[in-house]
């Protein structure tokens, strides 16, 4: 309302004054297009910006590939398991354990060996299987099984995946059963001793049969888990490659090993009591 006077004279409401804030008029038009070229620019760079790098990455890993296919590597065989009875695996089978360069199937689908008995000499294949399907891109050596027939009553093994050959000594799994089996990954000096000491009281309470792998351990901790029953402690050392080696001498594969070789470690384990 308005006074004149000392009178209140009361406006419409249509006619009272209305105050409008600014829309930009005919500029808001051309912001939204700024808007949207300056998101479809940043979208189109990020897209190109990610092809360039996944481009990169793939060629990196593809001469990566190419590099170690084309020379020639080390092979270290852990072990030689003979089989000439199992539920598992059928007759005369002996099952290799090794540590070798991640791309070992690319360059060897199979290794060659020649099994003697009495009788005589049967050339045997090896088929390559990993140990771990999802192989770690960071680590370059991994565990590999290879599984083969070989010759019943065989008296020793020679291995090859080439021209040259070398003796591989076997073993043959343990004859007895338990019903669980508790296999300890690498221990290495084991100063904790007291929480390794308690889960060996507890395993041996329940009956459970125990497999310790050592990389380095006190004495007197050595001496007390060799005195539970149904217990054995198997030393685990560092991969050592020889003179004779493909890589230069300055390459240690146990830097490229995951957890101090632990898959192999467990699958030695269940090698050994399968």
């Amino acid at each position: 309302n308005k006074k004149h006077g000392g009178t209140q004279h009361w406006v419409p409401w249509s006619h009272a004054p209305v105050i409008v804030a600014p829309t930009g008029g005919c500029h808001a038009p051309r912001y939204r297009r700024l808007c949207c070229i300056t998101c479809t620019s940043s979208l189109l760079f990020t897209l190109f910006a990610a092809i360039v790098a996944v481009t990169y990455f793939d060629q990196q890993h593809n001469n990566i590939i190419h590099e170690y296919v084309a020379r020639n590597d080390d092979v270290a065989i852990l072990s030689a398991t003979f089989y000439n009875r199992s539920k598992s695996f059928e007759n005369n089978t002996v099952i290799l354990l090794l540590n070798a360069h991640q791309v070992l199937q690319l360059k060897h689908s199979e290794l060659l060996g020649i099994s003697t008995n009495a009788s005589g000499s049967m050339k045997t294949s090896f088929r390559i299987f990993p140990v771990v399907q999802q192989i770690p891109f960071y680590c370059k050596w991994v565990p590999f099984i290879a599984v083969g027939q070989v010759s019943e009553g065989m008296t020793s093994l020679t291995l090859s995946t080439g021209e040259k050959g070398m003796a591989v000594p076997i073993r043959r799994p343990y004859s007895e059963n338990h019903d669980v089996v508790a296999c300890f990954s690498p221990l290495f000096l084991n100063e904790r001793w007291q929480l390794l000491l308690l889960t060996a009281e507890v395993y041996s309470y329940y009956g459970a049969a125990m497999h310790f792998y050592v990389r380095s351990m006190i004495t007197d901790l050595f001496l007390i888990l060799t005195q539970y029953r149904n217990t054995r402690v198997q030393p685990w050392p560092a991969v050592r490659l020889g003179s004779k080696r493909a890589n230069s001498v300055e390459f240690d594969p146990n830097i490229e090993l995951e957890f101090r070789n632990q898959a192999a470690a467990m699958t030695d384990c269940l090698l050994l009591h399968k």
